[in-house]
């Protein structure tokens, strides 16, 4: 007998993440004034972790934290939210905090940063082809902030052999993520964080705005995109096998 009004499927537990200085660590000096690390605390089904933020900067108290960087603020509530919920969903009968904030460095990384990371450490290895070798000093592979294709293109100003290394495979994998770079840059400022991460992946979400986004820089080409796809999920999948 079917009793209207009532449910039988169980309430969802509530996942919280609450943000805080962690005034337990030595703070650092910045501005004449002591500054500490922000974490969060995961609290779900009347358990709780405490996970050192990814993207924050170092602040004297919370309220300055919210006020000065909002955007984190979200943005990483987001992800938490996100990474909790997904892992509840693979396996919600043994799901534990304990080991979270390792997954979490994880699946809060951006995917723009994973793809230039990958290309560099690949095409690092045509480097000592590159003529004329004066130059080759210049380049800056292990500094994080410099996305590969500002080095792929002082490559191509620099050395008169660059195009002429690279094997097919890379240059489409380059063709690839020019096409995601392009339709995703306004999200990569400064500042902004609205950037696809790897949860953002994983639980789907990415991949159904990925077509919208950047079919017309890929000339509208839907085998493109299915390799675009590939590129992405080679990409994550390699990410993973490091937790």
């Amino acid at each position: 007998m079917h009793t209207f009004g009532k449910s039988n499927m169980k309430k969802p537990k509530k996942i919280t993440v609450k943000f805080f200085i962690n005034t337990h660590l030595a703070p650092i000096s910045q501005n004449q004034k002591l500054v500490y690390p922000v974490y969060m605390q995961v609290t779900y089904n009347r358990k709780n972790t405490q996970i050192k933020t990814l993207y924050a900067d170092f602040h004297a108290n919370i309220q300055e934290f919210k006020q000065q960087q909002q955007a984190v603020y979200l943005f990483e509530e987001r992800i938490m939210q996100k990474a909790v919920a997904y892992e509840l969903s693979q396996n919600e009968t043994d799901f534990k905090l304990r080991g979270l904030g390792e997954k979490y460095e994880i699946y809060a990384s951006s995917i723009h940063f994973l793809m230039s990371a990958y290309l560099k450490a690949k095409f690092k290895n045509y480097v000592p082809q590159l003529r004329p070798a004066v130059f080759v000093e210049l380049l800056h592979f292990d500094k994080q902030k410099i996305d590969f294709l500002t080095l792929y293109e002082a490559c191509l100003r620099l050395f008169e052999n660059t195009e002429k290394l690279l094997d097919p495979l890379i240059r489409e994998e380059i063709e690839l993520y020019k096409a995601y770079y392009n339709a995703y840059k306004a999200h990569l400022f400064e500042g902004k964080y609205t950037f696809p991460v790897v949860i953002d992946w994983l639980d789907g979400t990415h991949l159904q705005e990925l077509e919208s986004k950047v079919i017309s820089y890929l000339g509208n080409d839907l085998a493109q995109l299915k390799k675009l796809i590939l590129f992405i999920n080679k990409i994550v999948s390699t990410k993973l096998e490091m937790r």
